[in-house]
């Protein structure tokens, strides 16, 4: 079980990579049906759901790899 201190962590990197890889979160928030607001919290890691966090992690891979096929 992570604790606090790591729950943190991740969802600053989280949030940070949304930041540097410019991710919609109002694209995730309307696809999934929630408020920009809250998907905002949850990467903040204010709030916690998994379906979210989810399409996070997966809007930052496809980034990743749409600048990874730029670069290379």
């Amino acid at each position: 079980m992570f604790t606090n201190a790591t729950k943190l962590k991740v969802n600053m990197e989280m949030k940070e990579q949304c930041k540097k890889l410019n991710i919609s979160l109002s694209k995730i928030a309307n696809e999934l049906g929630y408020s920009r607001q809250y998907v905002q919290m949850v990467v903040a890691g204010n709030r916690q759901n998994n379906k979210i966090t989810t399409a996070v992690y997966l809007a930052l891979e496809a980034r990743k790899s749409e600048l990874r096929k730029l670069i290379g």
